[in-house]
């Protein structure tokens, strides 16, 4: 998630589970048909271990794929707390026989992952709390040329526009696949118009979902082709154009990890082109029921395209995309997702799949391309120009103490972040108060037909996105953050403190944001008073 606080020192019962979590999120070349819960990737190969004293930044610096954070808590057996980095090697998939059996066999593949492994230690000279680890992170990454200063400090706003998707209807008694249009080409025109209009403060980003042939369920992304329910490629050009008109930067999603349909003659063939697993079966994403975790066959899958075929069709696209006039695409899992390949005579280890999509991002940036990417991995910090879809709380674990905003001290300053969908959040109001609190742009989902058209669709988890409903509370919220982030944004965030519900938040230039989330007014100790869920600046050094 956006990062934790847990205490070595603390007493736990046995019962407590060790905390335990991969580097850079989900690996679908494990076959693993379900889960136990939804989980934050973590971005970051590094932790930081603090005392009275002061304390240290370990950081995996070359082997950082096949990693895993693992933290044992202290117990009555346990005499200390530890935390360290855990690296496997040799890779399994956990089994049945058969479909009947209830025992498992664990199936190894033939390749190991031989990666270096390198974790190097940093002692700042002022390490009392995460922000310094922070900080010594984004100092490094900075002297390495990975993060440079923000030079438009315009806070953002992040509309994911949702275009096409598929749907089965019966046609003469027979289940026919049929494609319903959601935002066409013109309608998204004029739903940019409203919303350059009415965010005059903040600088719009627009995500386009589904705009390729098929919908979303869409063919292998070097296709490069509108898809015509929509309004086809004069369609497309057409967007194209109102953007640029509307100073609106528009971000086709583009995806060179999945596929979603195996079609005949479009460059792709799951038997050649797919990831397979360890047990040899070809890799695919699926969709995970919300109830209980378990893959949903009757929802959306791609296929996981095998790492060594990414960066040719990165570059067949990247062809294209000046032909069309494309100033910028998304990449909706490179930041949070990482596949290997374990397929017989071409295996591609975890790491090996890291230096791909770093191949695939450095094509795309060098094709004058700007980047948008979905989750922070540490990998894509050269590159991404905005990251959305960053959490603004950690994963629950019952070793963790606190939650605190370490990803995003580490990107501010440097990368456009923001936050997870406005579509899903419980509290608008609490939603709004955490963007101010992390420094986050508000990322909400659109579209311009009714909401009943997702109805018992495979797509019903998007909720309730119509524009109609959508747009003046996503503008309202919107500018009510711009309002709030525009003395701090572009500045480096350097204080942070937590106590009983009201949260100080100070950047280097100097200005303290207070967010008071208590159902009461606050008193400060400049005299200043919080309104009960609301926030207030400082300014002082």
């Amino acid at each position: 998630g956006e990062g934790a606080l847990i205490d070595l020192g603390q007493t736990v019962s046995s019962a407590v589970p060790d905390y335990e979590e991969p580097v850079y999120g989900e690996n679908y070349t494990l076959y693993r048909p379900s889960r136990t819960s939804a989980k934050e990737a973590l971005y970051f190969p590094l932790y930081g271990l603090m005392n009275a004293d002061g304390g240290f930044m370990a950081e995996v610096t070359e082997g950082a794929a096949g990693a895993s954070l693992l933290v044992t808590p202290h117990t009555a057996d346990k005499p200390i707390g530890t935390a360290g980095f855990r690296f496997k090697t040799l890779d399994y998939a956990t089994t049945k026989l058969l479909a009947t059996d209830t025992d498992t066999v664990r199936s190894y593949p033939d390749n190991a992952d031989l990666s270096n492994i390198e974790i190097v230690y940093t002692f700042p000279a002022e390490c009392r709390s995460f922000l310094d680890i922070a900080a010594a992170y984004r100092d490094q990454l900075t002297a390495a040329g990975r993060l440079t200063a923000l030079e438009d400090t315009t806070v953002p706003a992040v509309i994911r526009l949702l275009g096409a998707i598929d749907d089965i209807e019966p046609f003469l008694g027979i289940p026919r696949e049929k494609l319903r249009a959601l935002t066409t080409f013109t309608q998204a025109q004029s739903l940019i118009a409203q919303l350059a209009e009415a965010l005059p403060d903040s600088r719009l980003m627009i995500q386009y979902t589904g705009w390729q042939k098929g919908g979303v369920k869409s063919g292998p992304a070097s296709l490069l082709q509108a898809e015509g329910l929509l309004g086809g490629k004069k369609g497309f050009a057409a967007l194209l154009n109102s953007c640029a008109e509307h100073g609106v930067e528009l971000f086709p999603d583009t995806d060179f990890q999945y596929v979603y349909r195996d079609a005949a003659f479009d460059g792709f063939r799951s038997s050649r082109d797919a990831a397979r697993t360890v047990v040899s079966e070809k890799a695919y994403k699926p969709t995970f029921s919300a109830a209980n975790f378990t893959a949903d066959p009757e929802r959306l899958f791609g296929y996981v395209v095998s790492p060594s075929k990414m960066l040719a069709m990165a570059e067949d696209f990247a062809l294209k995309a000046g032909e069309q006039g494309l100033t910028g695409v998304s990449l909706p899992y490179i930041g949070s997702e990482l596949s290997g390949d374990f397929a017989e005579g071409r295996y591609v280890s975890r790491n090996a799949a890291a230096d791909s999509a770093v191949n695939t991002l450095k094509t795309l940036r060098e094709a004058g391309l700007h980047l948008m990417a979905g989750g922070a991995n540490a990998y894509v910090l050269d590159y991404a120009d905005i990251i959305y879809g960053l959490p603004m709380q950690a994963n629950a674990h019952p070793l963790i103490r606190q939650t605190v905003p370490f990803v995003q001290a580490v990107l501010s300053g440097s990368v456009r972040y923001a936050a997870t969908s406005l579509n899903r959040a419980t509290d608008a109001e609490l939603y709004t108060l955490k963007c101010i609190e992390t420094g986050s742009a508000p990322y909400a989902a659109m579209m311009a037909a009714d909401n009943v058209l997702l109805k018992d669709t495979a797509y019903d988890t998007f909720g309730a996105v119509s524009a109609e409903g959508r747009m003046a509370q996503t503008c309202r919220i919107a500018n009510q953050v711009a309002e709030a982030l525009a003395p701090v944004y572009g500045s480096r965030m350097t204080g942070y403190a937590a106590v009983g519900g009201v949260v100080r938040v100070t950047w280097d230039n100097g200005i303290t944001l207070v967010v008071n989330y208590n159902d009461e007014a606050a008193e400060l100790p400049e005299g200043v008073r919080v309104e009960a869920r609301s926030y207030t600046q400082i300014q002082g050094r």
